[in-house]
């Protein structure tokens, strides 16, 4: 899969709504991220598989019910890559949806993906095999903010301050690989459907030097 990095050299701040003269996404459910108040990149969307951990005999056998329950979404790399001057500044991203009356809190999730050698994932919960329940939760979730944008889209901005973040404090993940990120779309069910996701992904190349330092000086601040 062909990685494409972008530069955000250009976007000097984040873009007041007022100045973002973007396009919206002409689909449900696509995304753009905002280099300029003229100018954005398409997300591309990828697959990502549902598994758990378990061993289904073993656990009923020994009693270990607990699993973890993960996405893997295949290859180390989104295909859109950010250059690492986007840590430097909030991030913003165009959404749409089919009109933006909801809360696109309710629409979308955005975590930090652990990165392997061929592979992105993470965990989204438990998995109890023995009772077959799941548990989810959103402690890893990337925190946003956002307003409406358009007829049917919605402004998205991560802070700076999030994408600075270590994921679970992994200072070496971030040193080696740089960030990686998903967006879990998930449409809630209506009276004629029933609920679906879809998933897009985007990356941010390693860091320098001194924002790996900084990063560090965050962790180590937040642990206290």
């Amino acid at each position: 899969m062909k990685t494409i990095l972008i530069s955000l050299l250009m976007l000097t701040a984040t873009v007041a709504r007022a100045q973002i003269t973007i396009a919206e996404p002409k689909f449900e459910q696509e995304a753009t991220i905002v280099m300029n108040d003229t100018a954005g990149v398409e997300l591309q969307l990828e697959y990502a598989k549902q598994k758990r951990t378990e061993n289904v005999g073993t656990a009923i056998l020994f009693g270990e019910g607990n699993k973890s329950l993960y996405y893997e979404i295949s290859g180390a790399k989104s295909p859109v890559t950010l250059s690492n001057d986007c840590y430097e500044k909030d991030l913003q991203l165009i959404f749409s949806w089919s009109d933006n009356r909801l809360s696109p809190k309710r629409l979308i999730q955005i975590f930090p993906l652990e990165i392997q050698k061929k592979r992105r994932i993470y965990n989204v919960g438990d998995y109890d095999v023995v009772s077959n329940t799941e548990t989810y939760g959103q402690e890893n979730c990337v925190k946003f903010t956002a307003e409406k944008y358009g007829t049917h889209s919605y402004l998205i901005t991560i802070p700076k301050s999030e994408l600075m973040a270590l994921r679970d404090g992994n200072l070496n993940e971030a040193k080696k690989f740089g960030k990686q990120y998903l967006i879990h779309i998930i449409a809630p069910a209506t009276n004629n459907t029933s609920a679906t996701e879809c998933f897009l992904t985007f990356g941010i190349e390693k860091p320098t030097l001194p924002q790996l330092n900084y990063m560090n000086t965050l962790h180590k601040r937040a642990q206290k």
